[in-house]
């Protein structure tokens, strides 16, 4: 009895662990193959997976590693929480 309760814990911690690890990878055609091309893919990836992170645990978004001015991080940040942008 003991080990399967102890089976099923590990499962359920081993599940949830597998499912927080989803990465979103964009990929942009016609690529030159230039450094930068792929730091834009990098990127944009990045704040996808942040964005698909953010909404599953229900709350605001995390900037760590994401290239962005602080003009757009304002931006988005106020259209993440549901607020107009001011014109």
């Amino acid at each position: 009895m003991g080990r399967s309760i102890l089976a099923t814990i590990v499962l359920l911690i081993w599940t949830s662990n597998v499912s927080a690890q989803i990465k979103t990878r964009l990929r942009i055609g016609n690529s030159d193959g230039s450094e930068l091309h792929y730091k834009i893919e990098d990127n944009i990836s990045a704040f996808l997976t942040e964005c698909n992170a953010a909404a599953s645990g229900k709350r605001d978004l995390c900037w760590m590693g994401i290239v962005i001015t602080s003009n757009g991080k304002d931006r988005i940040s106020t259209l993440w929480k549901g607020k107009h942008l001011p014109t």
